[in-house]
């Protein structure tokens, strides 16, 4: 199994074994709408996916791991050397200059996106209302900034049949073939009414988005497609999903709006 080579907010780390254990076995096509880093795909070794993400950096990045990794590596070498808060805000803040930006490479931009996941503050890649990245300088951050051996691991999966599309979640989930298994991960909703719902691009992914969501789940069960979705333990959720079956399951998380350091939260697992 591989490691996801991007820190996320909310990695499913953790539950990716028991959410691949709920992959049926007759599954063709795996098909995940909010990527994100792709845990539960690289660590299952799963391939035959359509693995799509609004955040084109994103998505990008995914593209030039699969396709041009070792000028990628030799990018990210430099990178490392010259790694300071200094060069961090210099690279951040190329999307100010919209031209300069534009004229980036896909490879640079790629640089760019991992370069920010690792010394930015905990994996964030967060935009503001005009989509610059917002994310501080990391002073504590001591990762290497990557690792080769298992960047060449998941260009090699990558390479297996595998779609990257940069789409919203409707048409990734209408897109969704027979005999596929869908699982899906969006921003979560809020554990009380005094937090915000909070997406980490611009626009909302608020409760009009959750119930479309659900609306979705529900055209999948219709065509007999199997679906998995991570989500928070509320009252809204489980209004959503009734129906559906709902596991609880106790994850440990790293960020929080309320305390710092690792903490422990409830989540479920929705599944048909």
């Amino acid at each position: 199994m591989n490691k996801q080579f991007l820190l996320w907010p909310g990695s499913k780390t953790q539950l990716a074994p028991r959410i691949g254990a709920m992959i049926p076995q007759n599954t063709q096509t795996y098909v995940e709408p909010f990527v994100g880093s792709g845990a539960v795909f690289f660590r299952n070794g799963l391939n035959n996916a359509l693995l799509s993400d609004i955040n084109t950096e994103l998505i990008n990045t995914f593209r030039v791991v699969r396709d041009d990794l070792d000028n990628l590596i030799d990018l990210l070498t430099e990178y490392s050397q010259r790694s300071c808060q200094e060069f961090y805000y210099a690279i951040r803040n190329l999307d100010r200059d919209d031209q300069a930006f534009a004229s980036l490479s896909n490879l640079e931009r790629a640089a760019r996106f991992m370069y920010i996941n690792r010394r930015g503050y905990c994996g964030l890649y967060r935009t503001n209302r005009a989509g610059q990245c917002n994310v501080s300088y990391n002073h504590n951050e001591k990762r290497e900034l990557f690792n080769a051996s298992l960047l060449r691991q998941c260009s090699k999966q990558l390479d297996q049949d595998v779609q990257l599309e940069c789409m919203d979640y409707v048409r990734a989930i209408k897109r969704a073939p027979e005999n596929s298994f869908v699982y899906l991960d969006p921003p979560y909703v809020p554990l009380s009414a005094s937090e915000s719902f909070v997406g980490y691009q611009p626009g909302e992914f608020g409760l009009k988005q959750h119930t479309e969501l659900r609306n979705l789940c529900l055209e999948l069960d219709g065509r007999g497609i199997k679906f998995v979705q991570s989500n928070s333990d509320t009252e809204i959720v489980r209004d959503l999903y009734a129906g559906f079956t709902i596991e609880t399951v106790d994850v440990r998380r790293k960020i929080s709006a309320r305390t710092r350091g690792q903490y422990m939260t409830r989540e479920v697992l929705i599944s048909n």
